[in-house]
């Protein structure tokens, strides 16, 4: 049974992913493609461009167009604290740059299950039916305590 299901293996879901099972959620992970962070592996030439070492206001003037939108978001959670974030994993970092393969490798010990190489049409379908499954799960035990 899980806690929680994280639909996408990118920057965010493997973070929130981590955020759950750091919270001792047990984490289902469905993920289109065969790597989790293909998309991250390419930023920083590579070297997988975490975050900018910089001020919440250095990130928000740096943004093409208007980047107040990032207020919020950036002074919530800062760079130091995407760093600080990572760096906790024991995942190292240099002047920002790390590489996916050890945000992925860091992220196993958790208690999160990996379904790679799912076909994206059915991505959402496997996350309906792992909580249609949890849902008649939760709904036996209910109905076995009741009797």
């Amino acid at each position: 049974m899980f806690d929680a299901v994280v639909v996408g293996g990118g920057a965010a879901g493997m973070m929130a992913a981590i955020t759950a099972a750091e919270r001792g959620k047990h984490v289902l992970l469905l993920e289109k493609n065969a790597q989790l962070g293909r998309k991250i592996r390419i930023t920083g030439k590579g070297r997988c461009n975490v975050t900018n070492n910089c001020e919440p206001r250095t990130v928000i003037e740096s943004t093409p167009g208007n980047g107040r939108f990032l207020y919020g978001a950036v002074n919530h959670f800062t760079p130091q604290d995407t760093m600080d974030f990572f760096e906790g994993l024991g995942v190292p970092l240099k002047e920002g740059f790390t590489t996916a393969d050890y945000i992925a490798k860091y992220a196993m010990p958790y208690d999160i299950e990996f379904r790679p190489e799912l076909p994206k049409t059915l991505v959402g379908k496997v996350a309906y039916r792992v909580l249609e499954e949890e849902e008649a799960e939760r709904q036996a035990l209910e109905d076995a305590k009741n009797s």
